[in-house]
């Protein structure tokens, strides 16, 4: 099924609810449970808890119902080794269907009930950027919102507090003031800064050049650099060895143009390396032969260098993936603490780097410097301490600061807010049409006349205080942003007849239009929605379709990438356990930002070109950028874009699960964890979670012997030795199993070593990706274990399609059945 499929059948569900007649447990279905299950599942002492001979058909049973539908569909039930209540595959498919029945029937009883919730912090940011056109930091005005389901969205989590509402409120007071300040004049300029690093004045006084700009003379913050031409080489990240301003006077807060015009020197080849590093030995070797104080030493020393040390050399410098060096990567940061942006800078001609960043007025300073990151190892430890080894380094010409800048989104919000009438109207009358124009889009609806004259009244209130119109006007905005209607998102269903039968309840078509735009854009709906909810034509599958994909068409559509991708896959906080930066050394910041963008981009490509939702498990092609590729062993990926690549003969990649970001979010720092990776499969692939650990069960005891130099297999074999463990663990420790060949941060390894800095080592074992599935499927690594998911691509397509679905609809599924 392709992804565009999926996202019609979840908008198919927008607002229908239907209700049919209940059944009870079919014969043949009563039959089977009584020949092959009530056996073990009965009475106090029942296997796992359930009890065939107590189980009711009511919606409180319905959990359970599910859970034996679930067992019986994957084999897990019988259990293979009881061949006297085993069952044939017909038996098997006739079992299921009637618990499918069973479940319909049982949904089918489950009341209607109306949605409400909150917008989420991201909800509330996208919504009143296409308000207003201001971006917002709503990561710092707002708390983060709990996950519920797997999504932030969720209504049961999504409440409302007083600390919310005065949150609320100052975020729109900032909003609508940042959207106003566009009306006022305030002096534009640009401020051009020289970076040279002979200037170090106590003072930067700005001083007009003839080119009609404010010259400034920048400070090199630090002593690392040297110059080129009139600029300045920056070779690595270090407190002394950036570039850029301080004691600047910034004029007006705003939104401001940083423009760096750096370029790269030609990045070192292999031969440099290999006459830095042997340089390095060379003089190692000769301070190791003044240490000796017989010529017999000195010789020996010297056979040393011509039978080890060159060699040792050779390897490192000549074949280390570390040096398949990447252009430098640039990051300038504001007062210390604001990112404003980082850049890879290819190019060895000077160009323009720009980024749009919110300033406030009062003083600035700005550092730019060089974060490529090039691995500390033994061999190259002397030569990073003093530059000596060849790297990729950054020059930077010149800086300018522009602004403030009023950009078109923020251009074309206040037009639309304080629009021209076609004739001359009455200030009163102008602002109601103001005020009744924002509250349809804000509120997302209709609104009732009583509803403007009370934000009018506000209006006139302020304006006795402010006396200024555009200031009362803020004054009344705000108080909408902040209002219910605007806040949360509603969906009543509409009752379809005055009976009180069984009955087909709807939402209105600004609820679609609600649901929709907030599914795919997570925002609020464009003119075109509103046009055609006004027509009431949102109900039309023509229609719905041809919406789905222009809204995937608009640039939109890459919040609901984002979000649905990180929160399905749990990805959105990896990093927050950093791995040990001594064990994996090629970890960086950058490496990160790659490993978090490669799912996203990758749903975003099959999305973009209607491809099967079934490349999410395996696929021939990764979607990945140059620092990605460098670290999967991809050759020939330029630039720090995200495009799709065939996987070379020999990599293993291509699909989630082959993805670094997965591998990190599912280890601890140090050490792979089968039984996360597993755990993690069981939920987010194939929507099979398992319950939660016995009471007083937890890891290995520390004093237990051998346990320190225990592969990660035998640590499990330990844990699996309580009866209790065992009967989870059977199912998860398998599918963990078939991921070892990735170690905690997505690299591919043979080898598992024992968690020293610098494994692994020669003798430390091999990986062991053996496992047998719950069904008998005998696999070997990750290769076999795509194979077998998609060789039964049922449960993960069942599994992407409900996780999509509660995403949109912002409440978990009444609907829990499995279907066969």
């Amino acid at each position: 099924m392709r992804p565009l499929d999926y996202l019609t059948a979840v908008l198919l569900l927008a607002g229908y609810q239907s209700s049919a007649a209940a059944q009870d447990v079919h014969p043949a279905l009563q039959t089977a449970l009584q020949q092959h299950c009530v056996a073990c599942h009965q009475a106090d002492d029942a296997e796992a808890g359930i009890r065939l001979d107590q189980l009711t058909v009511e919606a409180a049973a319905q959990p359970t119902w599910n859970r034996i539908l679930r067992q019986v569909r994957t084999n897990q039930m019988p259990p293979p080794d009881a061949s006297e209540t085993d069952l044939d595959a017909n038996a098997r498919t006739e079992m299921v269907r009637h618990l499918v029945e069973l479940l319909t029937a049982l949904e089918a009883k489950a009341p209607s009930s109306n949605v409400i919730r909150r917008m989420n912090r991201s909800e509330y940011g996208h919504t009143i950027f296409d308000l207003l056109g201001v971006r917002l930091d709503v990561e710092s005005l707002l708390p983060e919102d709990p996950p519920s389901d797997g999504f932030d969205n969720q209504r049961k989590s999504l409440t409302l507090s007083p600390l919310h509402i005065e949150q609320y409120l100052e975020a729109a007071e900032e909003a609508v003031e940042f959207a106003f300040a566009s009306t006022k004049k305030s002096l534009h300029r640009t401020w051009h800064f020289e970076v040279e690093s002979s200037a170090y004045p106590d003072r930067i006084v700005p001083v007009a050049g003839r080119d009609g700009r404010m010259h400034v003379m920048a400070r090199v913050l630090g002593h690392g650099n040297s110059e080129r031409n009139g600029s300045v080489i920056i070779r690595r990240q270090r407190w002394d060895s950036n570039v850029g301003f301080k004691y600047f006077q910034l004029p007006f807060d705003g939104e401001y143009i940083i423009r760096i015009h750096a370029a790269a020197n030609p990045i070192p080849d292999r031969q440099q390396l290999l006459e830095a590093g042997m340089r390095q030995a060379l003089s190692d070797h000769v301070r190791e032969i003044d240490r000796m104080e017989t010529e017999k030493e000195k010789r020996w020393v010297a056979d040393q260098w011509e039978t080890v040390r060159e060699p040792a050399v050779t390897d490192h410098f000549g074949k280390h993936s570390i040096y398949e060096y990447g252009p430098p990567r640039m990051s300038a940061t504001v007062n210390l603490k604001q990112q404003v942006g980082q850049w890879d800078v290819p190019d060895t001609q000077f160009r323009n780097y720009e980024t749009v960043a919110r300033l406030e007025h009062g003083e600035l300073q700005l550092e730019v410097t060089n974060v490529y990151h090039l691995p500390t190892t033994l061999q190259n430890q002397e030569l990073l301490k003093f530059d000596n080894l060849p790297r990729p380094e950054l020059l930077v010409d010149w800086i300018e600061i522009e602004g403030p800048v009023i950009s078109p989104e923020r251009k074309e919000a206040m037009q639309r807010i304080l629009f021209e009438p076609e004739k001359p109207l009455a200030e009163d009358e102008y602002i109601r049409k103001v005020l009744h124009k924002f509250m349809s889009r804000a509120f997302r609806r209709p609104v009732w006349q009583h509803e403007v004259d009370r934000m009018f009244q506000v209006f006139q209130q302020a304006k006795q205080v402010e006396r200024n119109r555009n200031d009362a006007l803020q004054v009344a905005l705000v108080a909408i942003l902040a209002s219910p209607d605007f806040l949360l998102l509603t969906e009543s269903p509409l009752v379809s007849d005055n009976t009180n039968e069984s009955r087909d309840a709807m939402l209105s078509d600004f609820q679609i239009a609600c649901r929709l735009s907030y599914f795919l854009w997570s925002s609020m709906p464009d003119d075109r929605l509103f046009e055609l909810a006004q027509q009431q034509k949102l109900r039309d599958t023509v229609v719905l379709k041809q919406e789905v994909d222009r809204m995937l068409a608009d640039p939109k559509s890459d919040r609901f990438a984002d979000d649905f991708v990180q929160q399905w896959l749990g990805i959105r906080h990896a990093g927050s356990v950093r791995p040990d930066k001594k064990m994996f050394r090629r970890f960086d910041d950058h490496l990160l930002d790659s490993m978090k963008q490669e799912p996203t981009a990758f749903f975003q490509h099959l999305l973009q070109h209607d491809l099967s939702a079934l490349n999410l498990l395996q696929s021939d092609f990764a979607v990945i950028n140059q620092r990605l590729a460098r670290f999967y062993g991809i050759p020939g990926v330029q630039g720090d874009h995200f495009r799709t690549v065939a996987v070379p003969d020999g990599i293993t990649r291509g699909g989630v699960l082959t993805m670094s970001a997965m591998h990190l979010v599912t280890s601890n720092g140090t050490r792979t964890s089968p039984v996360k990776r597993g755990v993690w499969i069981l939920e987010r692939i194939l929507d099979d979670p398992t319950p939660p650990p016995p009471p007083n069960v937890g890891d290995i005891a520390p004093g237990v012997p051998g346990i320190d130099k225990a592969t990660v297999r035998q640590r499990l074999q330990m844990h699996r030795a309580n009866s209790q463990c065992a009967v989870c663990h059977d199912k998860i420790d398998p599918l963990g199993f078939a991921l070892e060949n990735f170690d905690p941060i997505g690299a591919w390894r043979t080898q598992e070593g024992n968690g020293l800095v610098g494994g692994p080592f020669p003798k430390d074992p091999l990986v062991d990706a053996n496992a047998i599935l719950p069904n008998g499927t005998k696999i070997n690594g990750v290769a076999d274990l795509l194979t077998a998911l998609r060789t039964d691509p049922t449960p993960f397509s069942r599994c992407l399609t409900e996780k999509m679905i509660i995403y949109a609809l912002g409440r978990p599924l009444r609907k829990r059945i499995r279907l066969a």
